[in-house]
């Protein structure tokens, strides 16, 4: 199981900080019994963030009662993937909204910028835009939970193509990079401009939505259960 802690926003806050001891989980979501975790050794995970390479201490903890073991995922890695949070969604967004010219804005020459394979900039897009139709709908819910006014929503051009598509194999890829374009663009009237509006949206489906997914990921999460210092994902 994987418990995504948020003690650090970023791979910089975490270099910054002298201190990465993660707290104990309180309650087992097993056995369900409280203050039963102690300390079940870890492992180091490298993790590139543009042109940091840095290995990073993974906590375990296990069960005194069930035995059952968690990693300690801080919430600026991707559960599954070696690169960042902002490697992945500032790729991906960088795709998404390339302009018409093909060099800008391919697989590869955004791979040659950041140092990483052409194909995981592929996966990495092709994951999100797969899933980026249901997504829209979970971002607006959010959206008007918080108050705002639903016109800054309208204006959000629903037909919006993104120049990428043009270089699709198929239809259906087309169809669904435009909507990871109106993905990114629903995501910044959600939270304003900012460098990477995907990585802001990854922090927050972790923190604040009911969903058993990891938007960085091609993988789906059976299932979760809240501690006090993150979401448990398992």
């Amino acid at each position: 199981m994987i418990i995504v802690s948020f003690l650090f926003g970023s791979l910089a806050e975490y270099l910054k900080s002298a201190e990465h001891e993660v707290p104990r989980p309180e309650r087992c979501p097993s056995c369900k019994r409280q203050g039963c975790f102690w300390k079940h050794t870890g492992y180091d995970r490298d993790v590139s963030d543009g042109e940091e390479r840095v290995t990073v201490r993974i906590q375990r903890f296990r069960c005194w009662y069930c035995h059952l073991v968690v990693s300690c995922l801080f919430s600026f890695l991707v559960a599954y993937r070696r690169y960042s949070a902002r490697v992945v969604a500032g790729s991906v967004e960088t795709y998404a909204m390339a302009p018409a010219s093909k060099p800008l804005g391919s697989y590869r020459k955004i791979a040659d910028d950041g140092g990483w394979s052409r194909m995981s900039v592929f996966h990495w897009v092709d994951a999100l835009a797969a899933k980026s139709r249901g997504l829209q709908a979970e971002v607006q819910k959010e959206y008007m939970l918080t108050g705002r006014p639903w016109q800054l929503l309208a204006l959000v051009n629903e037909h919006a193509t993104s120049s990428s598509s043009s270089r699709a194999k198929s239809v259906e890829k087309g169809e669904r990079l435009n909507e990871l374009l109106q993905l990114v663009e629903i995501t910044k009237v959600f939270f304003g401009t900012a460098p990477c509006v995907l990585e802001k949206l990854h922090a927050h489906f972790l923190k604040n939505i009911e969903s058993r997914q990891l938007i960085l990921t091609g993988r789906k999460i059976a299932g979760w259960a809240q501690q006090s210092m993150g979401r448990l994902l398992f």
